[in-house]
């Protein structure tokens, strides 16, 4: 359960702050677009009292509301919170601010985006929380209450990245689904490596209030999970009616770039990657590029159904380890076969079911031979 935030201590403080004009000029701009086009139910309150602007009443979510005023009371003071972490003074202001801007953006896409972007910040916050924890020795009672509630503000923001890819799967744009999905759960995956390695020390003890906060996170990961399968049997069920041959084909295509786009991920990053992790990395492409090689012999032989299931596959994949590139904070040799490791494991009953499923169709081609000879 997300910790009720006490709105009227902070804004005590802010008006303590002198506000930055051009700041609330180009923010009012967009409360106006965000009130016009989400009216709410019976929320009326006076804004902009103490501004260059005239009163005014609007109408509005009370959760969108408190997390505004925030901002509009002090511009100076959102901006320092930004570095803030879980327990310090300034750090439900930046929590508030952030809700205000998500309040306020109105494209889906970059109201997505900036729900991930979310996600990203909450995991680095987790490894600067919990290595600052060590360094200075705070009381153990009070550093864990601020690690559970770190802990519920994550699965907050993951909340908000699943309602989008759950839109995506809605809409039919399963690639994209896809891609949230994984990007959600290698997010969960991540920050529960970052916890776990620091939670057996002698600074903590799994508390029942962490432990709670963490099951959430594990039910994100599990759910993102379901949710990668259940697109990919409805995407094969469409092509399987429609035919594999030109889907087959887009499969393929669509998987090649995702490999150019974690190549240039890679290359990005190579500076901050050991030896061993680029070899690994590298190594991990090349065999990615051997198996698109094999889908697309599959295909032109005309086995259009194998070069489908093949290049999807692969994009699921794929998507994981984009994903995990561009969320972990720390990328090693060993956390990447770490991932790589639990990625493979979480398709092993789709796997297995794939073997069963050709045992069966081999089977069955036996039995039909079988009863052909017999009939000569």
């Amino acid at each position: 359960m997300i910790k009720r935030i006490k709105p009227k201590l902070i804004l005590k403080e802010l008006k303590k702050i002198p506000s930055d004009e051009k700041f609330l000029m180009s923010l009012r701009e967009g409360l106006v677009n965000y009130v016009k086009t989400n009216p709410a139910a019976d929320y009326e309150i006076k804004v902009l009292e103490k501004t260059p602007f005239k009163t005014s009443k609007i109408r509005m979510a009370p959760a969108a509301l408190i997390g505004i005023i925030a901002v509009l009371s002090g511009a100076g003071t959102v901006a320092a919170s930004q570095n803030s972490l879980p327990g310090e003074a300034l750090y439900n202001i930046k929590l508030l601010s952030e809700r205000a801007r998500v309040a306020v953006v109105l494209n889906p896409k970059n109201k997505a985006d900036l729900q991930f972007a979310l996600v990203q910040k909450r995991i680095n916050e987790a490894k600067e929380f919990l290595e600052k924890a060590k360094m200075e020795q705070l009381t153990r009672q009070q550093q864990e209450s601020d690690l559970s509630a770190a802990v519920d503000n994550f699965n907050e923001n993951l909340s908000g990245v699943y309602g989008w890819a759950d839109n995506l799967k809605k809409e039919g744009n399963f690639e994209d689904a896809i891609q949230v999905n994984s990007d959600l759960k290698t997010a969960a995956s991540v920050y529960q490596q970052i916890l776990e390695q620091n939670l057996d020390g002698d600074i903590y003890e799994k508390t029942s209030e962490i432990n709670k906060s963490m099951a959430v996170v594990d039910e994100w990961k599990n759910k993102a999970k379901s949710e990668i399968e259940d697109i990919n049997q409805k995407e094969s069920s469409g092509v399987r009616s429609n035919g594999f041959e030109n889907s087959a084909q887009n499969k393929i295509n669509a998987a090649s770039k995702k490999v150019e786009t974690i190549e240039k991920i890679i290359e990005k990053k190579r500076n901050n990657l050991d030896s061993q992790t680029q070899q690994l990395s590298r190594q991990k492409i090349e065999d990615t590029k051997q198996i698109l090689e094999n889908a697309q012999s599959d295909y032109n032989s005309g086995n259009y159904e194998n070069a489908f299931e093949k290049s999807q596959d692969l994009i699921k994949n794929l998507s994981g380890t984009k994903a995990f590139f561009e969320i972990s904070p720390e990328i090693n040799s060993d956390s990447l076969r770490n991932f790589w490791d639990e990625d493979k494991s979480s398709g092993d009953n789709k796997e297995n079911s794939k073997i069963e499923r050709t045992k069966n169709s081999e089977k069955s081609g036996e039995k039909i031979k079988s009863q052909e000879n017999s009939e000569n």
